[in-house]
């Protein structure tokens, strides 16, 4: 069995995924399998993501291709877990990229840590137009980033903390004991809600400070929007 579940759900992202999968072959620590779940996208999404197939079929990488009717992405999650196998598993943005050394840090984290069933780090984060340059950092360096315990009410009012999905990685049999089910509200939205304040209720949460993940960011319409972004969500380096 793999180590290692990356369950991405996607719709229309024909033109962005690319940057996930490059970042997902690119890894340094290669004992995983890629569930993406195609939420009925009407773009070329399909074809984007079966053309890298033969790629990771050359590493010895299990790619797997879901379709399913326009549900959400919550009900995209859901397929997702039918096909979770891993010992671990995270679930970054199919539009996001991961660091070389991503899956690598936090598979040590959890395998020296047997106590933590959850592990979080850091995040660049980019504006869409411009990849090449990095805006600060999602944490913005608060002392809180290194809190463990007592974090659900922080999760509940979003205080110090972000739910960028690809910063999290799981301890699978952790997480089927608190969702039963494998399964969540299968909503439009909230999905990560859903995965982590059960987590986080239950068990201490660790954390790498690295910025293991890239998130992007929509472009901003204005400078006042820019500047409310920096000054409250990210540490400009």
């Amino acid at each position: 069995m793999d180590k290692i579940a990356i369950l991405i759900p996607c719709y229309n992202m024909g033109m962005k995924i690319h940057r996930m999968l490059d970042s997902l072959l690119g890894q340094t620590y290669r004992n995983f399998h890629v569930v993406i779940v195609d939420d009925g996208s009407t773009d070329n999404s399909k074809d984007v993501i079966l053309s890298y197939n033969e790629k990771f079929q050359m590493l010895g990488i299990d790619l797997k291709y879901v379709y399913q009717y326009n549900a959400g992405v919550s009900a995209a999650m859901n397929t997702a877990f039918q096909h979770l196998k891993g010992v671990y598993f995270t679930w970054p943005d199919a539009d996001d990229f991961l660091q070389m050394n991503h899956i690598e840090r936090f598979v040590s984290f959890l395998e020296n840590n047997k106590t933590y069933n959850c592990v979080r780090c850091d995040a660049n984060i980019y504006l869409e137009g411009n990849l090449n340059n990095n805006i600060g950092r999602l944490s913005n360096k608060k002392k809180d980033r290194f809190k463990e315990e007592n974090l659900l009410y922080d999760y509940i009012f979003e205080k110090n903390v972000y739910f960028a999905p690809g910063c999290y990685m799981i301890r699978t049999d952790a997480f089927k004991k608190v969702n039963y089910g494998l399964s969540i509200y299968p909503g439009r939205g909230g999905q990560n809600y859903q995965i982590l304040l059960p987590m986080i209720y239950h068990y201490k949460i660790g954390y790498i400070d690295e910025c293991l993940y890239e998130e992007k960011r929509k472009i901003f319409l204005n400078k006042n929007e820019f500047e409310n972004t920096l000054g409250n969500h990210v540490c400009i380096e």
